[in-house]
């Protein structure tokens, strides 16, 4: 942006709109720092009724310029939900790196790359709420999958391997579950259960 903008490459609607961005990116990642320093500090998410399709289109749309540069088709699917409790910033924030998670295992692999976030309730349980991330990138082998979830393992050149623990400590507060599976068709499925509101919660 501050090349473009120093070589007039850039409109003043296109510059504005991208200033109006980087500020709601950066208002974001200042939430999540206050909110981890909370949950460290109190180790208690501070929960609210999620609205999930809200929050997973606010996902996508803070993974926008990623998405745009790597030519990803992106999509967001929803099925009639029931109320969900949770605490909206964590829960992006586990959202938020299993989505990058995919986007960086296509990266520059040939063919369609999809991304797709998905919220339903669970299948065979009307206690709980399922939202998926799918990619299509080359998948995780049977080793590494067994290991995903194990303290400083990863699978990315560099990766402190701390992003998917901390993904699965975040979901497993708010009484769900995190695990991983293949997808059939080749890529990447991330499931996390999270429990439906009870009627007698406020």
């Amino acid at each position: 942006l501050k090349a473009r903008l120093s070589r007039g490459a850039l409109a003043k609607e296109e510059g504005v709109e991208a200033l109006d961005r980087a500020a709601e990116q950066a208002l974001y990642a200042s939430g999540v720092i206050q909110r981890m320093r909370s949950f460290v500090e109190q180790r208690q998410p501070q929960v609210e009724p999620l609205d999930l399709p809200r929050l997973v289109r606010a996902t996508l749309d803070l993974l926008d310029w990623e998405i745009a540069r790597d030519k990803v088709v992106a999509r967001a699917r929803f099925d009639a939900l029931p109320p969900v409790l949770g605490d909206a910033v964590m829960i992006q924030q586990v959202l938020v790196n299993l989505a990058r998670n995919g986007l960086d295992a296509m990266r520059g692999r040939p063919g369609p790359r999809r991304l797709t976030i998905a919220a339903r309730p669970m299948e065979g349980s009307d206690r709980m709420v399922e939202l998926t991330v799918a990619d299509s990138g080359p998948g995780v082998d049977a080793a590494a999958a067994d290991r995903m979830f194990s303290p400083f393992f990863s699978t990315k050149p560099g990766g402190m391997g701390v992003g998917l623990g901390i993904c699965r400590s975040i979901v497993e507060l708010h009484r769900g579950r995190l695990w991983y599976a293949p997808d059939p068709e080749g890529g990447t499925v991330f499931h996390i259960a999270l429990p439906a509101a009870r009627q007698e919660e406020p």
